[in-house]
């Protein structure tokens, strides 16, 4: 019985720890790095005036934008669960592939 309560009392202390300070940090970093990443883009797109087409920048710049709105509901358990969608359903996938490439 004590072993099953330290086990179960590991998996919360270490779920304390993932979920407050861990995730969040390296969501964070990555929102930081997503919003470096726009401002370069759009830094370009001002120097290159006339280089990028119009409508591949506003894709480029709404996928940035929308990565960053969605940072915030990024788990773990989100990127397995997209994952597992993406692998039973090539057909979703192609489409992304498509769009990104």
């Amino acid at each position: 019985m004590s072993t099953l309560f330290i086990i179960f009392f590991s998996l919360s202390i270490w779920h304390y720890l993932y979920d407050g300070l861990i995730s969040p940090y390296y969501r964070f970093k990555l929102r930081f790095e997503l919003f470096e990443l726009r401002d370069k883009l759009r830094n370009l797109k001002i120097e290159k005036n006339g280089a990028f087409e119009t409508k591949i920048f506003e894709i480029m710049d709404d996928s940035i934008n929308s990565n960053i709105n969605f940072m915030s509901q990024l788990y773990f358990h989100s990127i397995i669960k997209i994952n597992r969608y993406l692998k039973s359903h090539p057909d979703v996938e192609s489409l992304i592939n498509k769009r990104v490439l």
